[in-house]
């Protein structure tokens, strides 16, 4: 996720948001912004790196530390394992920045990767801790990275209500979803690389059908929604998975 299609905080991600204030967001109980956080740690268009299994291993290691073992949702941090399930590499996308691209073909219906290293944030006063633990190019980098969405409970709830009788009265309530269970979340590992292509050119996302072979397993799967050639770029549907009205909820 990159400046360019990353638009899902309250300011644009291409530009420094926010204005400065005397706001020091590294005094402890500061309640800065985004836009605040985003000043404080200098983020800034320009050329991103592409990390190292070295930087996701710190990554995964500072939020373990931060929330501790008992509110981590990314296992053992220095486990050198993360949610793929299929050949990719990072490189550069024309005009996006940072992509994710399939290292081999990818048949539709192939499990592509799997959400079990996306760090789940209860608050935003653990959020602003963990940035705040890390360098401050990786803070700008999970800023760019991270959404609101309903938490990994709140999945296990949902997932398994598929049947037609219930449609009707899941659109009636979706709007009104337990807030409680809304997190801020981070992939930590490559797949926050992946750039959105919408409801019409993502070629991985949710896909009920092929989830139903892990009739008992309750983490979040993408799989190819169509065939994917070596090569391509694999482009996510944001608008899936992300609240973009939520982070007024954290106060942020």
């Amino acid at each position: 996720r990159e400046y360019s299609t990353h638009m899902y905080t309250h300011v644009r991600d291409d530009v420094i948001g926010g204005s400065k204030d005397d706001l020091d967001c590294s005094e402890e109980g500061a309640e800065c912004t985004l836009s605040q956080l985003k000043m404080h740690f200098g983020c800034s268009a320009g050329e991103r790196t592409i990390h190292d299994q070295k930087t996701w291993q710190y990554l995964r290691q500072a939020y373990h530390d931060i929330v501790g073992p008992e509110r981590s949702t990314i296992g053992l941090p220095h486990r050198p394992f993360n949610g793929f399930s299929v050949p990719y590499y990072v490189d550069k996308s024309p005009g996006r920045g940072r992509g994710l691209f399939a290292a081999k073909d990818i048949p539709k219906g192939g499990l592509v990767w799997t959400a079990v290293r996306t760090a789940e944030f209860e608050d935003a006063e653990t959020y602003r801790k963990f940035l705040l633990a890390i360098p401050g190019d990786l803070a700008c980098d999970v800023m760019m990275w991270a959404y609101v969405s309903y938490g990994s409970e709140a999945d296990e709830e949902g997932k398994d209500n598929d049947d037609e009788e219930d449609d009707e009265e899941d659109e009636d309530d979706e709007d009104d979803e337990d807030e409680s269970t809304l997190k801020i979340m981070v992939d930590l590992d490559e797949c926050s690389f992946c750039n959105d292509g919408g409801d019409k050119r993502r070629n991985m996302d949710w896909d009920s059908e092929a989830a139903a072979l892990y009739p008992n397993d309750s983490e979040l799967r993408v799989f190819a929604v169509e065939d994917v050639k070596e090569g391509d770029e694999l482009l996510c549907n944001y608008s899936g998975f992300f609240q973009k009205d939520k982070w007024t909820v954290f106060g942020l």
